[in-house]
């Protein structure tokens, strides 16, 4: 029940093995791999999600493993929209310091304007800790030390 509006509420399919980052870090404590094939099949999943927000100009802004809910054979959805904008027609930038700072991409943390393009970046963020298994401190603390 709400009692302050507006909210919206997204009514998602059920999701039983979690999110991602979940899986992965499942994965991580009993020293298994994740196949080559199901990264790449993951990849192109996410890819096409972004690709319909990006068409139907919504940028996610927060996209990260954690936030990718995983349903029955292995379908991706991405979840929580909570820093989402939707691009207005003639509108290609934004400018917004949201998401999460491990996952950011550089121009966000600068604070400069951004596009969709900044999605993207989170994309390969999502597959570095596909492909590599580390931790999210890992990557962000390498990637901002070098």
């Amino acid at each position: 029940v709400s009692i302050s509006a507006p909210l919206f509420y997204i009514v998602m399919d059920y999701c039983p093995y979690g999110s991602l980052y979940d899986v992965l870090k499942r994965r991580r404590e009993i020293n298994s791999c994740t196949k080559p094939t199901q990264v790449l099949d993951w990849s192109k999943q996410i890819s096409n999600g972004i690709n319909y927000l990006h068409a139907n100009k919504i940028v996610h802004r927060d996209l990260k493993s954690p936030n990718i809910l995983i349903a029955e054979n292995h379908v991706l959805k991405i979840s929580d929209f909570g820093t989402s904008k939707q691009l207005a027609k003639k509108q290609g930038q934004i400018m917004s310091f949201n998401g999460t700072t491990a996952w950011m991409a550089p121009e966000v943390i600068r604070q400069e304007l951004c596009s969709e393009k900044i999605d993207v970046w989170y994309v390969k963020m999502c597959r570095n800790c596909k492909i590599y298994i580390k931790q999210e401190s890992f990557i962000f603390n390498s990637y901002y030390n070098n």
